[in-house]
């Protein structure tokens, strides 16, 4: 039998923060990659840290 995923609602509720945190930072990257210049380190920083993140978002989903 399966055990339950999350054993309590403060679980679900600090799992659900971290993930809109989580998205919310990344959706600052984006705007921030769309407003730089495509020939700046800026850009190649951003544009590295967004897959980064990414990369970090579905390791993290497969560990659950």
């Amino acid at each position: 039998m399966l055990e339950p995923f999350f054993k309590t609602h403060e679980e679900v509720d600090k799992y659900f923060n971290k993930v809109t945190e989580s998205l919310l930072i990344l959706k600052a990257r984006i705007i921030a990659l769309y407003k730089s210049d495509k020939d700046s380190i800026e850009y190649f920083a951003l544009y590295d840290s967004i897959l980064t993140q990414v990369r970090a978002l579905f390791i993290e989903n497969n560990r659950l």
